[in-house]
């Protein structure tokens, strides 16, 4: 049997590790699931004005190819992550 959390988990860090790769800021996780009432979603920036809700799902099959994100030529993901870090800044 899949264990959810630990699934969702996993594909939080992978995502937080991404945007701190691309981004050089310093995402976390939020603690509490989200359930803060204050600090909502998946991810986000302590001490920074977090003016996004960044959720992340870990699919087992994704109708979407990885290459998508990964690819050189259209890897329009980390073109999107570049464009708000600089917004950011």
């Amino acid at each position: 049997m899949v264990d959810s959390r630990a699934k969702g988990a996993r594909g939080e860090y992978l995502v937080r590790d991404l945007l701190r790769e691309q981004t050089k800021l310093k995402f976390e996780r939020v603690p509490a699931s989200g359930a803060l009432e204050y600090l909502k979603g998946d991810l986000y920036v302590p001490n920074e004005r977090n003016r996004f809700c960044i959720e992340v799902k870990n699919y087992a099959d994704s109708p979407l190819s990885d290459k998508m994100f990964t690819q050189e030529k259209t890897n329009n993901l980390i073109i999107f992550v570049r464009l708000i870090s600089f917004v950011l800044n």
